[in-house]
């Protein structure tokens, strides 16, 4: 994938029409997004616009199993109307606890396809493991000592200083920093419009320019926080001068939900 082109067609839709994209803001696993939009292609098959709204009450009975609200929730959202958002919206207040993260999901497809039919323009969703906020998303960095010795109290403040400075000059929101030995990890949200290489670039450039005290390369991540065990196991990787590679492996264990063949 060409992230450059990506993030260039992004920029671009943002300019034209920055109503069309919509961020998922909460934190939802990368394989149950999956799972949700498959299920979500299923249910516009089966879509019956003129009932669906009948069974609404369905999704506050415990007694109806998961799989049947989960798959009414994808009905709901396939809906382009109004009434089917506040049905989602009103659901999302005292959710399921297994449903929860499948609640978020069909919350905002529900939006996207209420101003798609307003608009008649076609809506973007764009996800990810961590989330974001408006038109931002959420990162998971981690700077390398270029030593290998554990960062010292100066070195820690040097990039939280940097940090803080770039929060000021442009839209990149610093949620959280933290030092552990050798390495820095940092929470942060980036504007759709900025090139997240070089945003971190920056950061780390302006620390080095003070003490050439971090790799130029850093990990980033939008699929979820690494544990320290993870980023340990990325560092000996970076050393052996061996390519480090994200698991992509998706987890193809759908349960027998995904042979649901219920209408509604």
């Amino acid at each position: 994938m060409d992230y450059s082109k990506m993030h260039e067609h992004i920029r671009r839709m943002l300019e034209d029409d920055p109503d069309s994209v919509s961020i998922l803001e909460e934190k939802v696993d990368v394989d149950e997004q999956v799972r949700y939009f498959r299920y979500s292609q299923k249910a516009k098959q089966k879509l019956k616009e003129d009932t669906v709204m009948e069974h609404v009450n369905l999704l506050h009975d415990q007694l109806v199993p998961i799989k049947y609200r989960r798959f009414l929730l994808c009905l709901l959202a396939s809906v382009p109307n109004v009434e089917a958002y506040r049905a989602i919206e009103a659901y999302a207040k005292n959710p399921d606890e297994k449903l929860v993260e499948w609640v978020a999901l069909a919350k905002l497809e529900s939006r996207m396809m209420v101003q798609a039919s307003l608009t008649n323009k076609s809506p973007v969703i764009i996800s990810s493991g961590l989330g974001g906020k408006g038109l931002k998303l959420r990162y998971f960095v981690v700077f390398v000592s270029s030593t290998g010795v554990p960062f010292t109290e100066m070195q820690k403040k040097l990039i939280e200083g940097e940090f803080s400075y770039l929060s000021k000059k442009s839209e990149t929101e610093v949620e959280e920093i933290a030092h552990l030995g050798n390495f820095s990890t940092a929470t942060v949200l980036i504007s759709l419009k900025d090139s997240v290489q070089s945003v971190l670039s920056e950061v780390v450039n302006q620390c080095n320019e003070l003490g050439d005290f971090i790799l130029d390369s850093f990990m980033v991540t939008n699929v979820k926080k690494l544990s320290d065990d993870e980023i340990c196991a990325s560092i000996d990787l970076m050393d052996s001068g061996e390519d480090v590679e994200e698991d992509e492996d998706e987890d193809e264990d759908d349960d027998d939900d995904t042979d649901e063949d219920d209408d509604y």
